[in-house]
Parts: structure tokens; C-alpha cells; sequence
């Protein structure tokens, strides 16, 4: 898993693979799922998150929490004035390790 900064570019906001390094990355060992979260296990804390200490000893000994609350979100956006040809983008909010992220979903 590669933790990546968000860069703000004009109306949208996407994570720059070109230019930008990942701020951390760990690797998931083992991944457990209970309603609408999902437990990544790791062998070492991920930095700048919410992380819980398990186990002493292996290669699952902390654990971050993926929370999905089932919400999404439609935003229009009006650049030049023109109501025609508008497309929503729509989002869905995630919490992870304590931290609200989103991830948006293309609408075709």
C-alpha cells in the first residue's frame, strides 16, 4: 500500500504518479473483513495514521481500519457558464485509520 499527497490541479483534484513519491508504504499481510469494514494487517505501524498494535511478534502485528459508510456524494461542476453537456462527478467517502478520504467514481 502506497499512502500518496493529493495535488489540486484547476477543478479536480487526482494524485500526481508522475511526478510525486508515495509520503509512506507498507505491505498488507492478511485482510479481514466485518460488515462494512475492512482490517489491514501489517508487519510494521504505517506512519500518519491510526494504526493498533495486535500481536508482538510476526508479520501481522498492527492493524488499520477501513471504514466505508455506504456514502456518495454528486457534485456538478459549471466552468464556462454552459448548462449543457454537464456531467456529475459523484464521490464516495471512506474513513481510514481515522482519517475521512474519498474516492471518486466515473460516471460515463
Amino acid at each position: 500500500m502506497e499512502i500518496r499527497q493529493n495535488t489540486p490541479t484547476d477543478w479536480y483534484v487526482e494524485w500526481d504518479a508522475q511526478y510525486g513519491k508515495p509520503k509512506t508504504s507498507v505491505k498488507i499481510e492478511r485482510t479481514t473483513i466485518k460488515g462494512h469494514t475492512r482490517y489491514l494487517y501489517l508487519a510494521q505501524k504505517l506512519s500518519g495514521f491510526k494504526t493498533q498494535k495486535v500481536h508482538y511478534h510476526g508479520k501481522t502485528q498492527y492493524r488499520v481500519a477501513l471504514f466505508n459508510p455506504q456514502k456518495a456524494y454528486a457534485v456538478q461542476f459549471n466552468l464556462d457558464g454552459d448548462a449543457e453537456g454537464l456531467k456529475p462527478n459523484a464521490y464516495g467517502v471512506l474513513v481510514f485509520g481515522g482519517q475521512a478520504v474519498y474516492t471518486s467514481y466515473n460516471l460515463k
